[in-house]
Order: C-alpha cells, then structure tokens, then sequence
C-alpha cells in the first residue's frame, strides 16, 4: 500500500511532529499540504518511513478511496 492521503502519513508516524522531523521540515509546511497528498510529497514520506522502518505498519492502514 502506498501512502495516499496526510491522515495516513500521521497515523504511520504518529504525529505531524515526527514526520516534519523525519522530512526535515516544519509542521507550518505539513498543514499546507493537501489532504490528499500530490506524488512528490507522498514518495517523500513513503522514502522516510523506509528509512525509519516504519514500512511494515503500512498494512496496517486503511486504504483511501479515490474521488
């Protein structure tokens, strides 16, 4: 499952805290995205969680639904 939406990024890191730390930004840049993520932002935040390990709990995620 790829990450779709910025709920989904939250849920996998736990805050909006960690991923503007993981992606070295800050959480003003987060709140700015759109709730459903563009390709740039989502292979940015599947690219971080790899490197944090975090890609195992993906499954764990609901799937989002295409509009």
């Amino acid at each position: 499952m790829d990450i779709q939406t910025k709920q989904q990024a939250r849920e996998l890191f736990g805050t909006y805290t960690a991923i503007a730390g993981a992606l070295e930004i800050t959480k003003g840049a987060i709140s700015q995205w759109p709730e459903h993520l563009p390709k740039k932002i989502r292979d940015r935040v599947m690219w971080a969680a790899h490197k944090r390990g975090l890609l195992d709990e993906i499954r764990d995620l609901p799937s989002s639904k295409k509009e």
